[in-house]
């Protein structure tokens, strides 16, 4: 009788335990169906280029990984996957989800460097100085439920593809020499020059800092030390040589304009002049009261104590100042009489008339006034020192009018030529420096350094692992439940037996 009666609850034990089970999947199907979740796809983007760590792109730009999201990425993305007529960029981007990969002790890490003496108790965790160099990129498919597992995966990869040509694409290290040359024919000869030279210096700068950054590198044999030498060697020889024809010819396209640029320089110096003569006399006036040796006793309660005083120091300084003051007046009347003599010579071509140039001279004259009382140079001194600039303009003033309009405009064209031989020469180094750029480019950015690790999709699905796991988690406590409550009355019985038993 007592074997089938354990027989009876074992078997209505395991009755309950199914029934339990099938509960609980049941329930496991109705949150399923009811909340399933979100199907996706994701892939893995890992940068290993130089500066990765910093946030920092190779031409030494920060980056910011959530530029996928822009339209450029997104449009070119969908095109790749030749999706574009099914679907938009405004759809991918709110479905698209982009975070990086931190390690597990990012805490300890950032918590390491504060410091010791910060006893502040609300002290504040910060990840600004971390970058990432692994991100996750999901595309979620709530843009469209019923889009295939396959689908889904290609836009994530175009994704990441379109990325990449953007990263590239803006993050490179190039040169471009075509917004300093923006409108270099429209401008006078001089302006042209400055123009030139100014850009030369600019790319000679970039060159510089390239080689600095990689001294090693070549392409072709060609480095950027070699690509350095010759930007330099154009801008020392080329373009002065062309600023000195220019200047000892008196060329120009306008000459009005070119008039009106001396008359600015002439004010400008001028202007200087004035506040650096009103200085040098203030510095005068001090040299001249000024007592050198001078000795300070300080009386105390006990001593009389003896201290040399600093006025030879600072008559030393103002003395220098002086010297320099003088040297800068000399080098500024200098520059106002070689002005003056281009507008001469501007007179002696027939480019403009007397009477335009006589007020720009005359404002020169008075610029270079009261020099011998302030101890610059005498102007005979300043005129002479560009008389051999002008030793060719002699010749000239002996010609007929028709003679020197007819050597201006050979001078002119003869000067057109070689600027446009100069800006040829530019450009053969600049599209030399660009190769060397594209080849370093190539090194830095490869599809290893900017790498897709994985791509995959996850879609839920009854037969699954996570239906399993899912239905475990809510099936095994109400199966636990019930086993207690047939514990508690399988216990319960054998009291119940026991009193029965001892009654008899």
């Amino acid at each position: 009788m007592k074997t089938i009666k354990k027989t009876h609850w074992l078997r209505n034990t395991l009755i309950v335990l199914i029934i339990c089970g099938i509960l609980g999947t049941i329930i496991s199907l109705i949150q399923f169906f009811g909340n399933p979740e979100k199907t996706y796809a994701g892939a893995t983007l890992l940068l290993s280029f130089n500066g990765a760590g910093d946030g920092v792109a190779p031409n030494g730009n920060e980056y910011d990984i959530n530029e996928a999201r822009l339209d450029e990425v997104l449009e070119n993305a969908l095109e790749k996957a030749e999706l574009t007529d099914k679907y938009t960029a405004e759809q991918l981007r709110d479905n698209l989800v982009i975070t990086g990969a931190y390690p597990e002790d990012i805490t300890e890490q950032v918590l390491s460097f504060d410091s010791l003496l910060d006893f502040a108790a609300d002290r504040k965790l910060t990840v600004t100085d971390y970058y990432p160099t692994e991100y996750s990129i999901v595309l979620y498919n709530t843009f469209d439920s019923t889009i295939s597992d396959k689908n889904l995966t290609a836009l994530v990869k175009s994704i990441t593809e379109a990325y990449r040509e953007y990263f590239v694409r803006k993050y490179s290290v190039k040169w471009d020499n075509e917004i300093g040359m923006a409108g270099l024919a429209s401008l006078d000869y001089t302006q042209q020059m400055t123009v030139l030279s100014q850009n030369l210096t600019q790319a000679s700068r970039f060159v510089s800092e390239m080689y600095t950054k990689e001294p090693a590198f070549k392409a072709g044999g060609i480095g950027f030390n070699d690509i350095l030498a010759r930007l330099q060697s154009l801008n020392t020889n080329e373009v002065s040589r062309l600023e000195a024809s220019i200047v000892q010819n008196a060329l120009t396209k306008q000459e009005n304009r070119l008039l009106t640029q001396y008359r600015y320089q002439i004010e400008t110096w001028g202007n200087q002049k004035e506040h650096m003569q009103a200085e040098l006399k203030e510095l005068e006036t001090l040299i001249a009261g000024y007592e050198k040796g001078e000795i300070i006793y300080l009386s105390t309660s006990s001593s009389l104590n003896q201290v040399g005083g600093t006025s030879s120091t600072t008559y030393d300084t103002l003395v220098r100042r002086r010297t320099d003051i003088v040297a800068q007046i000399n080098r500024i009347s200098t520059n106002i009489a070689q002005v003056q003599k281009r507008i001469e010579e501007l007179v002696g071509t027939g480019a403009v008339s007397e009477e335009a140039a006589a007020e720009v001279i005359a404002a020169a004259e008075e610029a270079t006034a009261e020099t011998a009382e302030s101890g610059a140079a005498p102007e005979g001194e300043a005129t002479e020192t560009v008389s051999a600039e002008t030793a060719q303009q002699e010749t000239v003033t002996e010609l007929s009018n028709e003679e020197k309009a007819e050597l201006h405009a050979q001078q002119t064209a003869e000067l057109q030529g070689k600027i446009d031989k100069l800006v040829k020469k530019q450009d053969e180094v600049i599209a030399d420096l660009n190769t060397l750029l594209t080849a370093y480019n190539e090194e830095e950015m490869t599809e290893g350094t900017i790498r897709l690790l994985s791509v995959k999709a996850h879609r839920p699905k009854i037969l699954s692992g996570t239906f399993v796991k899912q239905t475990i988690k809510v099936a095994g406590p109400i199966c636990a439940v019930g086993f207690m409550v047939c514990l508690i009355l399988l216990i319960r019985s054998r009291r119940k037996e026991e009193k029965e038993a001892a009654a008899a």
